[in-house]
């Protein structure tokens, strides 16, 4: 029996020894433990106890790490739990990673509500009627009593549109741009330093998203022979963690005595939001890493001593087709240092935002704010309903945290 117990070790041993010893086995996996080569939470050891690959953070494909689902009970082979709602708290399981909150605690905060509840109040000011019709991907300015929204008009390339009030606005007119995603700051000298994004193509033959920064001084025309291009180092999509894909930049200044700035892109496999900062508006370095998972469409505000960011989630198991993305809810976290954030929870989701508006909205896009005298943000943001053409419209909604 000795004989036998002996060589049954033997062969286990054998066999942990290929699969994480240091020869050429197919996934070359590590053999110090500890070590987690994918990042997701699970060391390689781990992954093998779980049957999940140490190569891939997400095994099963279901937008949920493997550690994380480990850590909370979840099977990490099993993708059809990520719709599931074990606290019935109305999140699925995948919104509560999205949320940082916990699967199996509705309440994972104590605040006495649930998860999924509801944060702060909307009204809508312009009931039954979009802001603007047939056009999409707002961005709102304010400065000087003026409210500046900037917008992509279809075909048509970029436009603009003013207000006294934030409600009623000018038909839209050129900016003289022709790509729709940008975002810009003042700067102290009194000009503009604008930022967009440019395909490349790398080394390998293969397309990726940089950066780029202009100066401007007319807040209506900002066409090429109005502005100077910066010659700096660009913000980088290549490799981790944007993967590639930069959305639509924002951008916010970090300190009143310079042009220090940090832009926050959406990035991509999976979506999430990453960040790059300058010390002086026009060089950057490597990401920051990536700040919250499930994110696009971001919008940060410096509100005093902290940040707010609003965003909307990007989860096509779980939402209609509509391309390119598929939000349908509109989202609010907040930060110390603009890095690491807290999810507070949602604003608004089609639905509430259907019955207060009056008629019917399947997407919420590209929100962006500005914040009103009493402490309440109007939110505009991007949609399709039955009343607008094929480029949605732009509607608005005010919120109360």
């Amino acid at each position: 029996m000795k004989k036998i117990t002996i060589l049954i070790i033997i062969l286990i041993t054998t066999s942990l020894t290929g699969c994480f010893g240091e020869t050429n086995t197919p996934n070359e996996w590590k053999t110090d433990e500890g070590v987690d080569t994918d990042m997701d939470g699970l060391d390689d050891y781990e992954e093998f106890w779980h049957g999940t690959d140490p190569l891939l953070s997400d095994t099963d494909g279901d937008g949920m790490p493997d550690g994380w689902e480990v850590a909370h009970g979840l099977d990490p082979l099993d993708p059809s739990d990520a719709d599931l709602d074990n606290d019935m708290d109305n999140f699925s399981n995948l919104e509560e990673f999205v949320n940082m909150t916990n699967p199996n605690d509705p309440d994972t905060d104590r605040d006495g509500e649930n998860d999924n509840d509801l944060i702060g109040s909307i009204i809508i000011e312009t009931p039954n009627s979009s802001i603007l019709e047939g056009v999409a991907v707002p961005f709102i300015y304010y400065e000087n009593e003026i409210f500046y929204l900037y917008m992509c008009n279809g075909t048509e390339g970029h436009h603009y549109s003013t207000s006294n009030d934030g409600l009623n606005f000018t038909s839209p007119l050129k900016t003289g741009i022709g790509g729709c995603g940008l975002n810009f700051v003042k700067l102290n000298n009194g000009s503009y330093r604008l930022y967009t994004t440019t395909k490349v193509t790398l080394e390998d033959g293969t397309e990726s998203i940089n950066s780029t920064s202009a100066l401007f001084s007319n807040l209506t025309n900002i066409g090429p022979t109005n502005r100077i291009k910066d010659n700096g180092t660009n913000a980088e999509a290549k490799g981790e963690p944007c993967n590639n894909f930069m959305g639509t930049p924002n951008v916010i200044r970090l300190n009143e005595n310079d042009d220090s700035v940090r832009l926050y892109f959406s990035c991509s496999d999976p979506s999430h939001m990453a960040s790059f900062t300058s010390l002086d508006g026009f060089n950057f370095g490597e990401s920051d890493g990536i700040l919250l998972n499930q994110a696009i469409d971001i919008e940060v505000h410096n509100i005093g001593d902290k940040y707010r960011v609003f965003y909307t989630l990007f989860n096509p198991e779980s939402h209609p087709e509509i391309s390119p993305f598929h939000p349908q809810e509109i989202m609010t976290a907040v930060s110390d240092d603009g890095l690491n954030w807290t999810v507070e929870g949602m604003i608004a989701n089609v639905t509430t935002v259907s019955e207060e508006l009056g008629m019917e909205i399947t997407v919420l896009a590209d929100p962006t704010a500005v914040q009103l005298y009493d402490g309440s943000w109007r939110i505009y943001f991007g949609s399709a309903s039955e009343k607008t053409d094929d480029h949605g419209g732009i509607y608005s909604l005010r919120w109360t945290p």
